[in-house]
């Protein structure tokens, strides 16, 4: 791409080995992609839906569409004493069943709502109890998905309240009765007293107390005479008609009848009963003859003073269950009978009953429960849809009270209507209304704006989609390619692609109509990817796209970062005036129909003139709404602040429900994460004995657990507070207002204590630690153990809660996760303390972080590390984070992704250790290639991460890095460019572009503002967090020579003209301008002070003053100057190379200078942070100052001299570290770490095989940069130099060309295409062990190599260097024989050399030498039992006809002796008429040679077999089989004529063997009688494992063409048989009539070890016994890089791009897994256990795996004996842990196996430095050198050159 162009596309940091980008096919058209859409378009809607859905998402919405919430919640209606076993049987049996059920197979929570259940009686007599039934009926009706009623009626009518509250003119018309009647009203005129509160008024039911002191009798004697008041005012009344029978039965109706009416009867349709009420009916036969029992009056109605039962009780009951049987249908009911014993209802005797009943409950719920859910639009799972709506019913209820804001809205509507293309701010302090505000402003754009705008708001924490910015952005970006009519499919997932796609929509805003985005409350961002940095958020938007952010002003910088970014004029939202408070509180009294007195009002006008927030107009109308008329209201009554008012409402609700229950209650709302759920709330409580035990101190429960009835009253009375929201797929409760949540954390989370228990419990109920049946221990409390005289203090019991799996599984192939698990559970157990267990369960568990990957992504799995700040969760992270790629295609890939980086970790971490134990444990499942060592970039090491700019930045200048508050930014920009590249260098994440003007970049100290300086005279200055034009200074035209930089001025010279200049970049202008010929210019720290020269003169003036306080005398002229912080000394670099000190006495204006040292090749200095050093830079040394001490120190030179470093080369920078302890320099290609404090070297780390061209550290991270001349960034992190960790595991710079793999050897060889030498690395660790060098000047490339004779020895194929031709590929030629190499790509170049001969050398691996060398060969052959290896020579090769070509077969055995010497072997001359004479000889100290020679106008069809004869006596003979084309020729005179060719199998022998085999020529009518002489043929040779010759032939040709390349080419679709053929006796074992696939290619068939298995290059599966195929492997493998594992019952293989390695069964074609290769890899081995495989990458690695399957002993006890996880493994690497003395030997090993590439590079340098044109130095510049020299007694560094 070209920077310059504006329009190109972004530039990409290219990161090796961290997280590569996929590759991906080309863009689809647009069909492809219309058809990608389809789902995302509500198609499969109805009209109606689709068009809720449109209005919904475009912001058009009149009415909130109201949608079920994903919960069955069911209210158990009942009386109160006769249906305790049934309410027990289903607490215990039923509803946890109900609750997998329900959860498991659809995803909803399931609540069952018993407001009698674990109440005593006594509790339960209440005035509220009826409204406090009923509210929680109806709240079960709005939410639940499937039934919302069951009733349980027995023969009890149930307890009948006296009404709290009766209407005004049906009180008035009772007692005027009653009065009519001469009865006495009394007890009603003195229990009841008129509310006029309350619209219509009414009379409220004084509490029981006032009653019966008012009265002076018990209370339940007043009970019963206002009953009997109410019933017989109520008679009279109805029979006036002054009321209808239908009040009368209200008002004396039991409770159970109201929620009958409300929950079953009030219900009109009978669709909606039959779907959603239960009802159980239960007869006890002989109840009525045994009144006399004690237990009755538990089951019926009985009369107080005899043994009768009550008959208008009986009456209503029977009158109520009849139009309950008539309302519900059958299939919803059950009648049962049962026969009373003198326990009543006994769950022993009774116990088929009770089956029965919760048999009926649960498959009718279920069943119910079904139908419901599947009766629901699909439209109810879209989760963009909810989501929206969500934000949409915010708005809804924010606008209902909605007062005043004229001025603030009419800003909001003229920003709308203005042409901005910045957003809006709207800020305020907590609580002043900004949600409302934003609200009010979203409902009121269609207003606002005569044109189409499409709505988008987001209110950020109220839904968890809105907490997180990459949840955020993903759900808006969705919602605005919706409406603007882009691609929903296209939008991104990860963060950092979401956050581009994002800024592109809106910037570009290439979409009809106008798009409004609404983000409310940025500071409730999760810190999570950075959000809260606000770099998601442009600082410019395209014209029809406004953004309206709002904010608090100072919570973590927000603001500041807006005010930065955006100059528009901003809203600020105030505290409302009183007026707007008392007209708000009016609206809500309106709205719940109540008024309040005139002296009510007064206390409420005087708490508004203290506090006018909305919160607290709230807060004071909720405590209002509890006043009734006839209170005496006091001044106190109410708080005058938020917070005062908060507490008291807390203190009310412990007073009213228990302190310790209502503290733990909001206490767990409080500490949950993202709210918690009624069930959940209910279950943590149960298992909380703190409450428990403040409970139960009265009475023993049937169930431990907490009463059900006990939150719902709570809730009733703080419901007003909380908000009910869809988190996790459940409803969940949360704090509305962050007031409330900041109290009650410092009310009930403020205790360590509390804090810690509750979220232990919160995690104890996540991890399932007391499910199911699983009893938890309690300890009784002393006044519980003296009521029931208990004598053990300990106890045990069950507490129903629900497993909590990862994944709920309904059936084998259906499964749910549980996302409420994912979410809560690490978050809990972070803030219980619990790390251990945090990372056990969590971080560092597979099952956990497989299962989140699958259910959500990669950046919420990262978010949980986020929380947690430990090196070892952090190593964890960085591996996931590198993974990203693989993962996102396959998440089965975390194992062998965790173990591949991790490795080199898990000795050192105890946590890492078992997370890749549990990968390995895993991976017969999973992946069955386990890594044996590091095979992907590894976290933790020094070198954090790599990446490639962009071509066109090509020089240090054009490279910046300086340290922000948001991280180390890097800024790359060439001089000539308009667009400046930015990245974040901590995270590797790129910022967004800027554009700047053409000019050079420099940043200010703090990162906040960049200066451009291009030559001229303006001088413009631009923030950095937004790109935005600061200001422009005038200044004068010239070549700019110094520049010194603070946070807020900026001083430079110019080459013509006086100076300095001096600006101030905060105010943008030029403050003054010296008249001094300036080179030189310096800041102090605090900017208080600055200095530059006039010639040797150093000048110090005050800032911003510019008055002089001090002159000082250089020797020299200075090039470099630099202050302390202080300003009480300055640096100076002299001309001269002399490094000075100057001390200043501003006080008498005095100076004084000190010489320190010099150096003809000094540099620069640098100033260390506590300036305490000073660090001098020259060519080839530095140099340590004390600056206390003004001496030298240390001189820091090579660390070691075994390391190579190109004397021609210099240090190319220097700094410190952050805390001042370490030096870090680069050169060459290595950085070196020194200690300041000792100037030893701590490490050597070989940063690439291209030179360092700068160094950069930073002031903050402990982190170094380093820019190389191929344009890498590399990005080093100081704080792990004590890890020996790689970061990838690169053995060679390019492209590995082939691999080999030897167990035996425990060695892997590898090599690259472009360079000669061959490398060993390590079979276990994976490092490298050693090279097989060659002279590059005789040995160009390499064209294969591999391990022979058991590993003792390699063997490698060479491509001459003056032969090879530059534009050839040299893997182009087929190299067959023992070589696996890939077929021909591209056409290559025909040459005098033929391009399929190979020079081929032997090495002893011992001694990493050659021991035999022979050119020109075309094959390499090995025999079964590699005793010797074969080598086919070419004697004579011509261009022009093949039959002219001679060969010649070598055969070499080694020797016993081990030795160093080299046996060369030319070609040797045609021997005439012996084609089967042999010739040998012997070197005593390499090994013996043989030579035989094939028949003359010959050629190969197959590389021939070097057959072994095992069966002479234990004299073993060996001859070699070959199958030839043998071409014949007719001599017509002197011309030849025709020519035929005939077909023939070769054998000789090669010993002098007299029993071996003999030599002879086969045909192949020799071993066959019925075959076609002139059509059938020889075509390949194989020896079995077995010892007999497997020999193919095809049919239906008669001869074979050439190929120039290939040499004879066996055309494909040839009919295919084969023979089994003993050589020793000369017999055919067996013959196969059809073998193989026609298609088949016998030059990549495979055969398996034992020879059992082949599998030809079509993947067809053929078994030893027929050669037919049996199964084909349905994959995308490349035949070329494929091998057989396990005797062929498996095949392993790349697919054809490269990126992944596969596993198949052979026998049934079944994938086994998959691993996926980040990058390319081109070649495959196994090595002899046939289960080791070793996989060459294009981008130089080399992964090393092992296959788990097939294993006679258990895997894992297989796994744990790899090197790299045994224990001595564990010791040593426990032992070399922080040694950095055994590390930089490493270093220093590392560096000398790199030797070879440094060479090179070496070599090109000094070439380089050769042809550049050198300026030689002036005699007046020398001779000044010299007398400054001699004056001063200058030191040289001792590695510098000397003119």
């Amino acid at each position: 791409m070209d920077i310059n162009n504006p329009d190109a596309p972004p530039a990409k940091m290219r990161y090796r080995h961290l997280e590569d980008v996929v590759v991906e096919s080309a863009t689809p058209d647009d069909r492809v992609r219309r058809e990608r859409e389809v789902p995302y378009r509500y198609g499969h809607l109805s009209e109606n839906d689709r068009q809720t859905v449109e209005s919904v998402m475009n912001g058009k919405v009149n009415a909130i569409p109201k949608t079920k919430s994903k919960v069955i919640k069911v209210f158990i209606s009942s009386t109160f004493t006769d249906m305790l076993e049934e309410r027990n049987a289903l607490a215990e049996s039923v509803y946890p069943k109900l609750r997998d059920y329900c959860r498991d197979k659809h995803g909803v929570d399931f609540q069952a709502v018993d407001m009698r259940w674990g109440i005593p009686l006594e509790a339960s007599n209440d005035h509220s109890v009826t409204d406090l039934c009923m509210s929680e009926l109806y709240h079960c009706q709005d939410l639940s998905l499937g039934p919302h009623f069951v009733a349980l009626i027995g023969q009890k009518y149930g307890f009948c309240p006296i009404p709290a509250a009766i209407e005004r003119n049906v009180f008035e018309a009772l007692v005027e009765q009653l009065r009519a009647s001469d009865l006495s009203t009394d007890l009603l005129d003195k229990c009841y007293k008129r509310d006029q509160n309350v619209t219509p008024s009414q009379y409220r039911l004084l509490d029981k107390g006032t009653c019966s002191a008012v009265m002076e009798r018990p209370w339940d004697t007043v009970e019963m005479e206002l009953k009997e008041s109410i019933a017989k005012g109520g008679q009279l009344a109805v029979g006036a008609s002054e009321i209808s029978l239908e009040t009368l039965r209200m008002l004396t109706c039991s409770v159970t009848e109201h929620e009958i009416e409300g929950g079953l009867l009030g219900i009109k349709k009978a669709r909606d009963r039959e779907n959603n009420c239960i009802v159980v009916f239960r007869d006890i036969d002989d109840l009525f003859d045994n009144l006399s029992c004690p237990k009755a009056k538990r089951f019926c109605d009985m009369e107080a003073d005899c043994e009768e039962v009550k008959a208008e009780a009986r009456i209503a009951l029977n009158k109520m269950r009849a139009n309950v049987e008539e309302s519900v249908p059958r299939f919803n009911t059950l009648h049962a009978k049962v026969q009373w014993t003198e326990q009543g209802v006994n769950p022993l005797s009774h116990k088929d009953y009770l089956a029965q009943v919760c048999n009926h409950f649960y498959h009718t719920v279920r069943a119910l429960a079904d139908r419901n859910i599947q009766t629901i639009t699909s439209l109810a799972s879209d989760e963009l849809y909810h989501e929206v709506v969500q934000h949409w019913t915010l708005i809804k209820s924010r606008c209902s009270t909605f007062v005043g804001r004229t001025d603030q809205l009419g800003k909001f509507q003229k920003f709308l209507t203005s042409d901005t293309d910045q957003a809006l701010v709207v800020h305020g302090e907590s609580g002043v209304g900004k949600t409302s505000f934003m609200a009010k402003a979203a409902s009121m754009v269609n207003s606002f704006l005569p044109m189409q705008a499409f709505v988008i708001p987001r209110f950020i924490g109220i839904t968890p989609k809105s907490s997180n910015i990459q949840q955020l952005l993903y759900s808006l970006c969705h919602q605005l390619a919706f409406v603007t009519g882009g691609y929903r499919h296209e939008v991104p997932e990860d963060y950092k692609s979401l956050k581009m796609y994002f800024i592109d929509r809106v910037q570009r805003g290439d979409f009809p109509g106008v798009a409004v985005l609404f983000f409310d409350s940025l500071d409730q961002l999760s810190t999570s990817n950075g959000g809260d940095k606000l770099d998601w958020l442009p600082a410019r938007v395209a014209p029809n796209v406004k953004i309206i952010v709002s904010t608090l002003p100072t919570k973590r910088s927000i603001l500041d970062r807006l005010i930065s970014k955006i100059k528009q004029p901003m809203i600020e939202v105030e505290a409302l005036p009183p007026s707007d408070c008392e007209q708000i509180f009016k609206v809500l009294l309106d709205a719940q129909n109540r008024s309040v007195t005139l002296h009510q009002w007064r206390l409420i006008q005087e708490a508004f003139t203290h506090c006018t927030l909305p919160l607290f107009i709230t807060l004071t109308f909720e405590e209002a709404a509890r006043w009734r008329s006839f209170d005496e209201v006091s001044k106190e009554s109410l708080e005058y602040t938020v917070e005062a008012s908060i507490n008291k409402l807390f203190d009310r609700l412990e007073a009213k429900h228990g302190k310790v229950f209502v503290s733990r209650a909001l206490g767990y709302i409080t500490a949950s994460r993202s709210g918690i759920s009624d069930t959940e709330l209910e279950d943590i409580l149960s298992l909380d004995d703190h409450v428990l035990n403040d409970m139960f101190t009265l009475w023993l429960p049937p169930i431990r657990r907490v009463p059900p009835s006990l939150w719902p009253r709570l809730y009733l009375d703080i419901k007003a507070f909380l908000v009910e929201r869809e988190a996790d797929d459940i409803v969940v409760l949360s704090w509305y207002h962050q007031q409330f949540l900041d109290s009650a954390t410092e009310r009930y989370l403020g205790d360590y204590l509390d804090r810690n228990q509750m979220h232990r419990n919160i995690a104890d109920y996540y991890m399932g630690c007391w499910s199911g049946t699983t009893k938890k221990p309690f300890i009784y409390s002393e006044t519980t153990m003296k009521r029931y005289n208990l004598n053990y203090i300990h106890g045990m019991a069950c507490r129903f809660v629900p497993e909590q799996p990862l994944v709920f599984r309904a059936t084998e192939i259906s499964e749910r996760f549980n996302y409420r698990k994912m979410s809560q559970l690490p978050f809990s157990l972070l803030h219980s303390l619990q790390f251990d267990k945090l990372k056990a369960e969590c971080l560092c568990n597979y099952e956990w972080l497989h299962t989140k990957l699958r259910a959500t992504s990669l950046q919420q799995v990262l978010a949980d590390f986020t929380m947690l700040e430990d090196r070892e969760a952090g190593l964890v992270a960085d591996a996931l984070r590198m993974s990203g790629s693989a993962l996102k295609i396959n998440p089965d890939a975390l194992g062998p992704e965790i173990t591949g980086r991790l490795l080199p970790h898990i000795h050192r971490y105890h946590w890492i250790n078992m997370l890749v134990k549990q990968c390995d444990l895993v991976s017969q499942r999973r992946c069955p290639l386990v890594p044996n060592c590091q095979i992907y970039t590894a976290p933790g090491g020094p070198l954090q991460y790599e990446c490639e700019l962009d071509e066109n930045i090509s020089s240090s200048i054009d490279v910046d890095v300086f340290n922000t508050a948001e991280g180390i930014l890097m800024t790359a920009k060439p001089f000539y460019s308009t667009k400046l590249k930015v990245w974040e260098l901590t995270q590797g994440e790129p910022r967004q572009d800027m554009q700047l003007p053409v000019g050079e970049v420099y940043p200010t100290r703090d990162g906040k503002f960049l200066a451009i300086l291009k030559g001229s005279k303006n001088i413009l200055i631009y923030k950095t967090d937004c790109g935005e034009l600061h200001g422009k200074i005038l200044c004068e035209y010239g070549e700019v020579v110094s520049v010194a930089m603070g946070n807020r001025y900026l001083i430079l010279s110019i080459d013509r003209g006086v100076g300095p200049f001096v600006m101030d970049l905060l105010r943008a202008e030029l403050l003054h301008k010296f008249s001094t010929h300036s080179r030189a210019v310096a800041i102090s720290g605090d900017e208080t002070h600055m200095a530059f020269n006039s010639g040797s003169l150093i000048l110090v003036h005050c800032l911003p003053t510019m008055e002089r306080r001090c002159v000082g005398q250089a020797s020299d002229v200075p090039v470099q100057l630099a202050f302390t912080k202080d300003a009480s000394r300055c640096y100076i670099l002299t001309k001269s190379k002399l490094l000075q000190v100057m001390h200043f006495d501003p006080i008498n204006k005095k100076s004084t200078t000190h010489d320190i040292l010099s150096d003809f090749n000094s540099v620069e200095f640098v100033l260390s942070h506590n300036e305490s050093a000073v660090l001098l830079r020259a060519s080839r040394c530095l140099y340590l100052v004390c600056s206390s001490k003004m001496r030298l120190t240390h001189r820091l030179m090579q660390a070691h001299p075994g390391v190579f470093v190109e004397t021609m080369t210099s240090f190319t920078g220097a700094g410190f570290s952050p805390a001042d302890d370490m030096v870090v320099a680069s050169r060459y290609t290595y950085i070196f770490v020194w200690s300041t404090a000792t100037g030893e070297p701590i490490r050597v780390l070989q940063a690439s095989l291209s030179p360092i061209v700068k160094i950069y550290t930073s002031d903050t991270a402990n982190k170094a940069v380093s820019l190389l001349k191929d344009n890498t960034l590399q990005v080093w992190n100081l704080d792990n130099l004590d890890a020996n960790i790689l970061h990838a595991n690169e053995i060679m710079k390019g492209r590995i060309s082939s691999v080999s793999a030897s167990c035996k050897a425990k060695r892997v060889l590898c090599h690259d295409h472009r360079h000669s030498e061959i490398k060993i690395v390590d079979l276990y660790s994976g490092k490298v062990a050693g090279s097989l060098t060659q002279d590059e000047s005789e040995v160009r490339g390499v064209a294969g190599v591999k391990f022979v004779l058991h590993g003792a020895y390699a063997l490698s194929r060479n491509i001459k260097a003056e032969e090879e031709d530059d534009d050839a590929d040299p893997y182009s030629a087929q190299n067959a024989g023992m070589f696996d190499t890939p077929r021909s790509t591209s056409e290559t170049k025909k040459k005098i050399r033929w391009c399929a001969l190979n020079d081929d050398v032997i090495w002893s691996m011992a001694t990493q030498k050659p021991v035999f060398k022979l050119a020109n060969n075309r094959f390499v052959v090995s025999d079964r039992q590699e005793t010797t290896l074969g080598f086919v020579n070419c004697v004579f090769h011509s261009v022009y006809d093949w039959p002219s070509n001679l060969y010649s077969f070598v055969a070499w055995r080694p020797s016993t002796a081990n030795n160093n010497h080299i046996i060369t072997a030319t070609s040797c001359p045609t021997i005439n008429n012996t084609t089967n004479g042999t010739e040998s000889e012997r070197n005593n100290s390499g090994g013996e040679v043989k030579k035989v020679d094939f028949p003359e106008m010959c050629e190969f069809l197959c590389p021939p077999v070097l057959y072994t004869d095992t069966s002479s006596g234990g004299k073993s003979g060996q001859c070699v089989v070959a199958v030839l084309q043998v071409c014949h020729k007719q001599l017509i005179g002197q011309s030849e004529g025709a020519r035929t060719y005939g077909n023939i199998l070769f054998i000789a022998n090669i010993d002098k063997n007299p029993g071996g085999v003999r030599s002879q020529t086969i045909h192949i009518t020799d071993i066959l009688k019925f075959c076609d002489p002139s059509k059938d043929r020889f075509a390949y040779v194989y020896v079995t494992h077995s010892n007999l010759l497997m020999i193919y032939y095809v049919k239906g040709i008669t001869h074979f063409t050439f190929d120039a390349e290939r040499g004879l080419v066996i055309p494909p679709g040839l009919e295919k048989a084969a023979v089994l053929y003993n050589i020793q006796k000369g017999q055919v074992v067996r013959h196969f009539p059809v073998a193989l696939d026609p298609r088949s290619d016998f030059r990549l068939c495979l055969w398996s070890k034992m020879s059992s298995v082949l599998v030809d290059n079509n993947l067809c599966v053929c078994g030893a016994s027929s050669l037919k195929p049996a199964t084909r492997i349905k994959a995308n493998l490349e035949p070329s890089t494929t091998v057989l594992a396990l005797d062929g019952a498996y095949v392993v293989g790349l697919d054809t791009t490269g990126r992944c390695v596969h596993v198949y069964r052979t026998s049934d074609g079944h994938s086994m897994g998959s691993l996926f290769v980040h990058g390319k890899a081109g070649c495959i081995n196994i090595a002899e256990d046939d289960r080791t495989v070793v996989v060459g990458c294009d981008d130089g690695r080399v992964l090393i795996l092992s296959l788990v399957l097939g294993l006679s002993d258990p895997y894992k006890e297989f796994i744990a004996k790899l090197s790299y996880r045994t224990k001595e493994f564990q010791q040593q690497v426990r032992a070399e842990t922080g040694d950095y003395n055994h590390l930089l030997n490493e270093d220093f090993a590392a560096a000398d196996g790199k030797k070879p590439e440094l060479f090179r590079l070496s070599q090109k340098i000094r070439t380089d430095v050769r042809l550049a044109v050198r300026k030689q130095a002036s005699f007046k510049s020398l001779a000044n050198a010299v007398l400054v020299a001699n004056r001063q007694g200058n030191t040289n560094s001792k590695m510098c050159c000397i003119q």
